[in-house]
């Protein structure tokens, strides 16, 4: 009697695939990353994108000043600006409630004068 056959596991294959690709990828990665002319070509593209995008930024702030717009800093600048209201604000009502907290509690500080008078005497005119 012959045995039963494994059925084959497509996933299992496509783990195994995937993993050798990875290890082979990376290998070859690393051996081009290593090189010096990689350094220099990353550190050229590096620095065109950031010239790029200091053109793209000044002339966008130039169009939107243009327009009457407010641009990134503006924006930026508002939100520090109502932070510190907001921060002010709070510190408002700690008070306000400290306050009132104060006048609702009886005063022990300031005790009350003592009382002097007397009632009548009962057969006084």
């Amino acid at each position: 009697m012959s045995q039963p056959s494994k059925p084959i596991d497509p996933f299992s294959l496509w783990r195994d695939w995937l993993g050798e690709f990875e290890k082979r990828s990376n290998t070859s990665l690393n051996e081009a990353m290593s090189s010096e002319q990689f350094a220099q070509m990353f550190g050229q593209s590096t620095g065109l994108a950031m010239g790029v995008q200091k053109v793209v930024g000044e002339t966008m702030t130039r169009h939107l000043t243009a327009l009457n717009l407010p641009t990134r800093a503006d924006i930026a600048a508002l939100g520090e600006r109502l932070n510190a209201v907001e921060t002010l604000l709070n510190k408002i009502v700690d008070r306000l409630d400290r306050s009132d907290a104060v006048a609702a509690a009886p005063d022990a500080r300031a005790p009350r004068p003592p009382k002097t008078r007397k009632p009548p005497a009962q057969g006084a005119p």
